[in-house]
């Protein structure tokens, strides 16, 4: 398994903190508190954070495969790396890279974990849509 060291400083204490955050904004229907993640603000420094993140994933890739165990912490340092936000419209807040920079991103990640790579796909999407289709207060 992966150890604590992550580029992105992921502990348990901080997987705790985001849980709790998370859990604390479908409460309240509030957004994250800003800080909690960091932000990436360009295209070269998503490809990094990728092949960091990419790099700390590599440990336990294979237990994590034959035991078919749901990848909790593992999933939660993707959130934690910053990388989930990297389609946000900059004017919102994120990188708004291109097509190009996060298939890039997530080819670096799918080369050592197909399965991490895989599993925010939807929510890449939704970004997307929400960018364009939704009210100025979800986007």
């Amino acid at each position: 398994m992966p150890t604590d060291t992550a580029p992105f400083e992921v502990t348990e204490a901080r997987a705790a903190a985001a849980a709790a955050a998370v859990s604390a904004t479908a409460a309240n229907g509030n957004s994250v508190a800003a800080g909690t993640v960091p932000v990436i603000a360009s295209g070269p420094e998503a490809v990094r954070t990728a092949q960091d993140f990419a790099a700390w994933l590599a440990d336990g890739v294979i237990e994590r495969d034959r035991s078919g165990a749901l990848p909790v912490r593992e999933l939660a340092s993707f959130d934690a790396s910053g990388l989930l936000a990297i389609t946000v419209p900059r004017k919102h807040g994120g990188a708004d890279v291109p097509a190009t920079v996060l298939a890039e991103v997530i080819r670096t990640i799918a080369a050592v974990d197909p399965a991490i790579a895989q599993g925010p796909q939807g929510h890449f999407l939704l970004v997307d849509v929400l960018s364009v289709l939704g009210p100025p207060d979800q986007r």
